[in-house]
């Protein structure tokens, strides 16, 4: 329940309690009120964030397929790379496949060579950077992919993650 004060400060509270009858009428309740203002106002942000978080997910996938994009981050520490869906649908990848046996399998072999080292120098120290490349999906088709490529640091400088967006240019 929603206690509103004179001065119209709202602030959250539990009620419990029981009627006191009296000849089968109500003539009193006794009970207890908790305060619960701080714990109801953060689940209630909470819930907001979730509602942020889904809808910019929702944005994200519409942006996803009306531009052709698709999405893959790579964790430093785990050595793990993660892709999204729109990567598979760009290129037509084997989903068995994990983040980095796609770049292993199906890159250009010049380009991995460069973009290897691109990737390097951008583990080492945080910084941005875009390439193009050349790829052959599961049925061997060539497509031309541009990279925008991004790595993160911690306060001392360490690169921990590097998120890039993959774009096919073929018919351009």
């Amino acid at each position: 329940a929603v206690l509103v004060s004179e001065s119209g400060d709202e602030k959250w509270v539990r009620v419990i309690g029981y009627p006191v009858k009296k000849k089968g009428t109500i003539v009193a309740a006794r009970g207890l009120m908790m305060d619960i203002d701080e714990k109801k106002k953060a689940q209630l942000k909470a819930a907001q964030k979730s509602r942020e978080a889904i809808t910019y997910h929702r944005k994200m996938q519409l942006a996803q397929s009306v531009l052709g994009f698709g999405i893959w981050s790579y964790d430093i520490e785990e050595n793990r790379m993660d892709i999204d869906d729109g990567i598979n649908n760009l290129f037509a990848f084997d989903r068995s496949e994990n983040g980095i046996e796609l770049w292993k399998n199906h890159v250009d072999v010049a380009d991995k060579k460069k973009l290897y080292r691109r990737l390097d120098g951008i583990r080492k120290k945080a910084g941005k950077f875009e390439s193009l490349m050349n790829i052959t999906t599961k049925d061997g088709a060539i497509r031309k992919i541009k990279n925008k490529v991004e790595s993160f640091a911690d306060k001392k400088g360490k690169v921990f993650l590097v998120v890039g967006t993959c774009t096919d240019i073929t018919a351009e």
